[in-house]
């Protein structure tokens, strides 16, 4: 059985999408875990460093919740609030409509994900979901269809963003299509059948994942800071980075990497 990181158990952000007449309020919850090392800061004395909000013209410190967010034009400065920026990008009644269906096979290729969420029925305590039947009827649907809902939903920030709804019940927030970056030319070379193979050979020696790509984070700076805190802050020997190897005798290079990664 594949080994996952526990289910969320709090939820991020709520949305409400509308399926025709039928709406369906949403718990959105975070559906992957990201890799972070926790630090502080601190001043040379050893002291914790914080933040402060400065006027840049009289260097007074100033409450951040007096600060303001403008847009400059030639009219003088324009206050606007992400509140303002919702309302103008995504629906002005904070419902979220079912604007269109895409194929479930064209996530990843036609529309790119760059924020995947778990979406479940919103619940309030003690109280079970009064949209369990509509969601999951929604779902099966999508199913059957292979297809994915799109939606305009505003999460956690200011500009709503196009989000696919997929059949498993996940939220995928999409790149704009005029967002995603033109493919840089990839280079040209003449290649023998020989190098094919070598080339192929060399994969096969490498051979596939073994077992699941797990995060090895946490434990790898765990055991590097107890290693420099017990030799007194001195940093610990690392390996040696290796020196990148030329190409210039690209078959040579090929035969010695298969031999190599077959005696691994």
């Amino acid at each position: 059985m594949k080994a996952l990181a526990p289910a969320p158990s709090r939820s991020t952000a709520t949305v409400t999408i509308a399926w025709g007449i039928i709406t369906i309020p949403l718990s959105l919850y975070s559906a992957t875990e990201e890799t972070r090392v926790a630090r502080q800061e601190r001043s040379e004395a050893g002291n914790p460093v914080g933040r402060v909000s400065v006027d840049k013209v009289t260097d007074e410190r100033i409450d951040p919740r007096t600060v303001r967010k403008v847009v400059v034009t030639d009219s003088g400065d324009v206050e606007l609030t992400d509140d303002e920026i919702a309302a103008v990008t995504g629906s002005p009644t904070g419902v979220a409509e079912i604007v269109g269906l895409i194929d479930a096979a064209d996530i990843g290729f036609a529309y790119m994900p760059v924020k995947l969420y778990q979406a479940r029925p919103k619940r309030e305590k003690g109280k079970p979901a009064a949209a369990d039947k509509a969601f999951a009827l929604l779902m099966a649907a999508l199913a059957k269809n292979d297809q994915a809902a799109i939606v305009k939903v505003t999460i956690r920030g200011a500009i709503a963003h196009y989000a696919a709804l997929t059949a498993e019940g996940n939220l995928m927030v999409l790149a704009y299509a005029d967002a995603v970056r033109k493919e840089l030319p990839m280079p040209e070379a003449a290649i023998s059948d020989k190098e094919m193979d070598m080339a192929s050979a060399l994969l096969d020696a490498i051979g596939p994942v073994s077992g699941e790509l797990r995060d090895e984070t946490s434990q790898k700076i765990g055991e590097y800071v107890a290693t420099k805190a017990s030799a007194g802050g001195e940093r610990p020997t690392v390996a040696t980075p290796v020196e990148p190897v030329g190409v210039d005798d690209l078959m040579a290079s090929l035969e010695a990497s298969v031999a190599a990664a077959k005696a691994s």
